[in-house]
């Protein structure tokens, strides 16, 4: 027998792997099944940050899909039933330091104008205390990154390694440490082959998606939309990623944010209610594709100018990562049905 053959997997390799996985679901603490992405609706959208999976995330500027990064980073930071996760972010957008400077505007409540323009402006007892606390926070927030823009080759190696590091943090700090990969932004990739763009965003998403699963990573990429959205002031859709079919295919998660209030558009109509409401500080976002949980759309509350999110029902400050702790929680958003308890 060769060893071509003896590499695949029997079916009850599968099978067992799943049993393993209900078992555990089974046995281990009330929890999130993936990580905390961040954002709690978008937690119980597509179930958090899970191992191999891919989830691309699209907007037009000034939409605030970077400015999520901060809240992805901070809820990688939070050790919720045994695990975390570690973010190594390809930041070929925006240097990493310009994006600390959005996540002291989230924890402090400043606007950028004030901690660039106005840092002369900030009482000495506020910046001795409050900014100086947001700064040591934001030291220990679990990101690396890389900065130059880059193809799917250099993107293997600098991964393979930062899952190794992952690997040895796990076993000193006793947690489950979830490696993720995060590319800001697609549009920027650089492409091994000449040719056809379209070949190209297609080998780097197939790429990027056999590494996630060969590393048991998690992927996050983010993605411009076409233009033709400001203008025909719409809510985006499939067509409009820019080489869409490519990306669509190799995603496990496809989403795009949409911000009323960017469009100049009053009122925007609330998916669980029913009813249009008032746009200002809203996002919607529309899960285009869910390979896992399906297709849906969810309207949260956001604060561009502090690079907020949270959802419609809580305080930005609510720990809403508690309520995966709890069964009753749980039990309401499921519904009681006859195979539940």
């Amino acid at each position: 027998m060769s060893k071509l053959y003896e590499s695949l997997l029997p079916q009850k390799k599968a099978v067992d792997s799943s049993w393993e996985r209900l078992v555990n679901n089974r046995e281990r603490e009330w929890g999130l099944y993936g990580h905390d992405i961040g954002l709690h609706p978008l937690n119980l959208a597509i179930g958090g940050l899970i191992p191999t999976k891919v989830t691309t995330i699209g907007a037009r500027s000034g939409t605030g899909k970077t400015a999520l990064l901060t809240a992805i980073a901070e809820g990688a930071s939070r050790v919720l039933n045994g695990r975390r996760a570690e973010l190594c972010v390809f930041s070929w957008e925006m240097q990493p330091d310009y994006l600390v400077d959005r996540y002291i505007c989230s924890k402090t409540g400043l606007t950028l104008r004030e901690l660039n323009q106005g840092a002369k402006l900030i009482r000495e007892e506020y910046f001795n205390s409050k900014l100086k606390d947001a700064y040591k926070i934001a030291q220990k927030l679990p990101a690396i990154y890389q900065t130059h823009s880059t193809d799917i080759s250099h993107i293997r190696a600098v991964a393979k390694e930062f899952v190794e590091v992952c690997d040895q943090k796990s076993e000193i700090e006793g947690v489950e440490i979830l490696p993720v990969l995060v590319v800001d932004y697609l549009n920027m990739a650089q492409f091994e082959a000449m040719g056809l763009r379209t070949y190209g965003i297609g080998d780097f998403m197939n790429g990027f998606k056999q590494l996630c699963n060969e590393l048991r990573a998690a992927g996050i990429i983010f993605a411009q939309i076409l233009r033709s959205t400001d203008k025909e002031n719409r809510i985006p859709d499939r067509a409009d990623f820019a080489d869409s079919s490519a990306i669509e295919n190799a995603s496990d998660n496809l989403i795009v944010l949409y911000r009323p209030e960017y469009h100049k558009v009053d009122t925007v109509l609330d998916p669980q209610t029913g009813l249009d409401v008032d746009s200002a500080n809203k996002l919607l976002i529309k899960i285009l594709k869910g390979r896992d949980y399906g297709i849906g759309e969810v309207l949260t509350s956001c604060d561009i100018k502090h690079f907020r999110f949270w959802d419609l029902n809580q305080e930005w400050s609510f720990p809403y990562w508690d309520l995966y702790k709890n069964k009753a929680f749980w039990m309401e958003h499921f519904g009681f049905r006859d195979h539940m308890e």
